[in-house]
């Protein structure tokens, strides 16, 4: 029986390939737990499928397992938006990777208020956020969680991410403070 699980919510237009990569590297970092990622393709206007997100997270984090939840990009949003309804869960960690949490221009306002987003996290919960310095997408400065630990790279916000392996595990290391620097 795994220990706990580990929910890592993928960001919009992330492709299967990705997918496999990332959940590979998870699985080696908790090769006792349940790595489940929530993906498949979806896009900026896939509202639908972001609530559907939304509600496969609290079925997930409402089932008193503990629980690690990581994001990149949107899929922070969308976890975010899911421990704001959860009702009871049972989340240890919250790790978020270049995501634009106080991004509001472009119609992210009206995404975010679709899935009932808050950047508001119980305290009991440890978060780490992280921006990319040189990210399009997100920019670094509109990446940080409230008052939350955040920690800015002189990355991009996918293309070292997706193809280093060290760095990829050094993020969600240091994001649970096991990663002594």
């Amino acid at each position: 029986m795994k220990n706990k699980q580990i929910i890592f919510v993928l960001g919009i237009m992330t492709g299967n390939s990705i997918e496999s990569r990332w959940k590979k590297w998870l699985c080696e970092i908790f090769p006792y737990d349940e790595v489940i990622m929530i993906g498949e393709f979806y896009t900026y206007f896939d509202y639908a499928g972001m609530q559907k997100r939304v509600k496969k997270i609290i079925e997930l984090i409402e089932n008193k397992k503990e629980t690690i939840l990581i994001g990149h990009s949107f899929g922070s949003l969308i976890m975010t938006s899911a421990l704001a309804q959860s009702k009871e869960n049972n989340v240890t960690n919250f790790i978020s990777i270049f995501s634009p949490h106080k991004l509001n221009i472009f119609g992210m306002k009206k995404r975010k208020n679709l899935i009932g987003y808050s950047n508001k996290i119980d305290k009991k919960i440890k978060v780490k956020s992280y921006g990319a310095y040189i990210d399009h997408l997100a920019p670094f400065f509109l990446t940080k969680i409230g008052n939350e630990k955040h920690k800015n790279y002189f990355t991009d916000h996918y293309i070292e991410l997706s193809r280093s392996e060290r760095f990829f595990k050094k993020l969600i290391l240091d994001g649970l403070n096991e990663n002594k620097e």
